[in-house]
């Protein structure tokens, strides 16, 4: 195994669409991501915060496609830091969280939309209550479900 190297360097567009060549792990792009971090780079308002590019051994992308897409995007150089010869193995280790916690906010809108269903069905409980008529919506304030993401 190679020993792992950091470096902190400005990536042009060029580059990340050559480092881009390499890309053949990573999950989907997410095109809404994509524009969202090119927007920020393109206007200075993008945060150096400590995010690497992982890149394996044989110069496979590990982590990063969706910044060094949006540098090719916005069309501009941003400084960012790069961590070659990670073992491909190693990637599981980063990607496990982000799937554990996009897994954790699916089920969350589904168990919201599973309450809201529940809730748009309920009957009134006595018998002398007009039974089988739907409860009312008090403007819908009652079906809001917020989601502290602080908890997952």
């Amino acid at each position: 195994m190679k020993k792992i190297i950091t470096k902190t360097l400005d990536i042009t567009p060029d580059m990340a669409a050559q480092m881009l060549e390499r890309n053949t792990m990573n999950r989907n792009i997410s095109q809404l991501n994509v524009t969202r971090y090119a927007n920020d780079m393109a206007s200075g308002a993008w945060e150096q915060n400590g995010e690497t590019i992982k890149i394996a051994e044989d110069g496979t992308i590990l982590d990063g496609q969706h910044r060094l897409w949006a540098i090719i995007e916005s069309g501009v150089t941003v400084t960012m830091i790069v961590v070659y010869n990670v073992r491909k193995e190693a990637r599981e280790t980063v990607t496990a969280r982000d799937k554990d916690m996009g897994d954790r906010c699916l089920q969350c809108q589904e168990g919201s939309r599973r309450l809201h269903r529940q809730r748009s069905h309920q009957t009134f409980s006595s018998p002398s209550e007009n039974q089988g008529i739907p409860a009312p919506d008090h403007g819908g304030n009652d079906h809001k479900i917020r989601l502290d993401l602080r908890a997952l």
